[in-house]
């Protein structure tokens, strides 16, 4: 019992095979992760480095169509750059997928092109902004004077590709010559010739997209429908106050003036009688009573107390004598016979009488 028997089925040897094998295994691997690993991390690396994009192909429409300048619009001595340009290929499959604000851009160069006074993108409204469009740079007063911004001064105006984006790289540049200044100075003038110069732009855009109107019509005039304004208050920025004509609503301040009111049209109403007949029976009676005021007041009210009785005799109600003798009350009122506070305080009277006769009992 105390001495060890040998395991069936030679099962020592079979555990030391076993060991062999597994080590063999290690060793194997081992060499395979030594050899293989790098490889992996290097062909990892090549997969993560994004590869190049490929150079698009130039626009075969890049033009700058017009520009003009405008001054004095929302302040005296402001400036604003308007331009109408184009960016458009010949087969579609060439357009690209980014947007033509990530593509292009649009500057405003001195006359040396040297020095860079303002840039925009374009602003994609429709067909991701490319086709026709326009764009603008304005400039304060106070800007102006910084910059130091010369009126009719050959300026360039520039559209031109981004770096990389297509080979080789896509410009066209934009000249400026007197006619393209406004020759007048007004602020109206200017206005005006702003908004006939976006409303034609309006109608090319309107040509080239097909698919949205930019213009409308209202009471026989034309101006920006409401695509129209989303589109050219994004490309002009602050296009209502620079040129308020062209929109179907416009902005006016509204002027309140303080109003005085007194008794002076009663005094006319009096003294319409003056050198005729009534003058003198008018002078005979205040004579007579002291005041032609409270004699005529009295009067009036007599005799629309007069047609209640009358009315309540009649048909057994008061109410129809009352209308008869307040409906007369204006005009005895315009003719002077009568004061106009009192005939409006029973006038309010009437009206609350009114409101109790067909509203509160019918509703009780």
């Amino acid at each position: 019992m105390g001495s060890s028997e040998p395991l069936p089925y030679g099962g020592g040897e079979n555990m030391g095979n076993q060991d062999e094998r597994s080590q063999s295994r290690a060793r194997g691997l081992s060499r395979k992760t030594f050899l293989f690993g790098p490889l992996i991390a290097i062909l990892a690396v090549f997969l993560w480095i994004p590869a190049p994009a490929l150079a698009a192909e130039p626009p075969d429409d890049l033009d700058i169509d017009d520009v003009i300048v405008t001054r004095n619009l929302a302040e005296s001595g402001d400036m604003l750059f308007t331009v109408h340009y184009e960016i458009a290929w010949d087969d579609e499959a060439d357009i690209p997928n980014d947007r033509a604000d990530e593509t292009f851009m649009l500057q405003l160069l001195t006359s040396d092109q040297i020095e860079t006074l303002a840039a925009t993108a374009p602003y994609p409204f429709f067909n991701s902004g490319y086709g026709e469009s326009v764009s603008s740079f304005y400039f304060s007063a106070a800007r102006v004077v910084e910059l130091g911004i010369v009126w009719e001064e050959p300026y360039v105006v520039r559209i031109t590709s981004v770096p990389d984006f297509c080979t080789p790289t896509a410009t066209d540049d934009w000249t400026l010559s007197g006619d393209d200044y406004c020759e007048d100075i007004t602020q109206a003038d200017n206005q005006e010739w702003l908004g006939d110069w976006i409303l034609d732009a309006a109608q090319d855009l309107e040509s080239d997209w097909g698919a949205s109107a930019a213009l409308t019509t209202v009471s026989t005039t034309t101006v920006l429908s409401e695509d129209g304004e989303q589109y050219f208050c994004r490309v002009i920025k602050g296009l209502r106050t620079l040129c308020p004509d062209i929109f179907i609503a416009t902005w006016a301040e509204i002027i309140f003036e303080e109003e005085t009111w007194g008794q002076g049209q009663e005094q006319v109403y009096k003294d319409q009688w003056d050198g005729t007949f009534m003058e003198d029976a008018l002078d005979g009676l205040e004579e007579l009573f002291g005041s032609v005021n409270i004699v005529m007041n009295f009067v009036c009210i007599g005799g629309i107390l007069g047609l209640m009785v009358a009315s309540f005799g009649m048909f057994q109600k008061a109410g129809p004598g009352l209308t008869i003798g307040l409906m007369a009350l204006p005009f005895a009122a315009r003719m002077g016979f009568f004061e106009i506070v009192l005939m409006g305080f029973i006038a309010f009277v009437f009206i609350l009488y009114i409101v109790n006769a067909l509203v509160l009992k019918r509703a009780g």
